[in-house]
């Protein structure tokens, strides 16, 4: 009996677990309504949650630092939010297309 409540709680925790990651993903659409250009990066990743991608980052001539994080969705979407100096400059959702592997082109056949 001892066995099969570790074996029920290990399966449990393993599913709750899985779901967490993407829980965040679920709301990243109504987390977006919250979020206003001119809003520092600190105050958007608070709204947004630690689960981000750094998509570029760099400096021009004059040092100002420009930085791309990306917020997936749940929707195969993500967000990309463009800091100029650590604030909110502009963001876009881009539709990400589901890479789908061409078919293999048939064997040349060769005739004698």
């Amino acid at each position: 009996m001892m066995i099969r409540n570790l074996f029920v709680s290990t399966i449990g925790a393993l599913i709750f677990s899985s779901c967490g990651s993407t829980a965040s993903l679920w709301f990243t659409d109504k987390r977006m309504k919250e979020v206003t250009i001119g809003m520092d990066k600190t105050q958007v990743i608070s709204i947004m949650g630690e689960f981000y991608l750094v998509n570029s980052s760099s400096k021009d001539t004059e040092g100002n630092l420009a930085e791309v994080l990306v917020y997936k969705s749940s929707s195969n979407e993500e967000y990309r939010l463009k800091f100029l100096n650590n604030r909110l400059e502009s963001w876009n959702r881009v539709h990400l297309r589901e890479y789908i592997q061409p078919e293999t082109p048939p064997a040349a056949s060769t005739t004698n």
